[in-house]
């Protein structure tokens, strides 16, 4: 009967302090920008700058990187503008939908952010 308890006590403040854990190490707004603006840098890097003629390739992605790091501020900025946080306060969801141009795709990226990471779960071209 005592153990038990002891288990009973055990579990109550093994919960406890996974929720209290979970809610002070939501990751913020700030944290989830800086973080889909290191991801869609690294995207643009790997599958937009490394497009083109082979007799210019090497140049352009070079110029094209250069390009893509100057302007994370930017980006950093779009994605800001562009993203609605449902914050749960043990966890967060973050839905970012960005317009290239009117006759470009659009894309919409879904991450959660919980106990201090962020995983994107859905990405989706539209």
């Amino acid at each position: 009967m005592i153990e038990m308890k002891a288990l009973q006590v055990v579990g109550i403040a093994g919960g406890a302090a996974l929720i209290a854990a979970m809610a002070m190490n939501n990751p913020g707004r700030t944290a989830y920008e800086e973080f889909a603006t290191q991801e869609l840098s690294a995207y643009v890097q790997e599958n937009v700058c490394t497009q083109g003629e082979a007799s210019f390739r090497d140049i352009l992605q070079a110029q094209c990187k250069k390009l893509v790091k100057s302007l994370q501020p930017q980006l950093q900025t779009i994605i800001a503008e562009n993203t609605e946080r449902n914050n749960w306060r043990l966890f967060s969801i973050y839905k970012t939908e960005l317009y290239l141009a009117d006759f470009l795709l659009s894309y919409e990226f879904g991450t959660v952010g919980v106990l201090g990471n962020l995983y994107i779960y859905k990405t989706e071209e539209k």
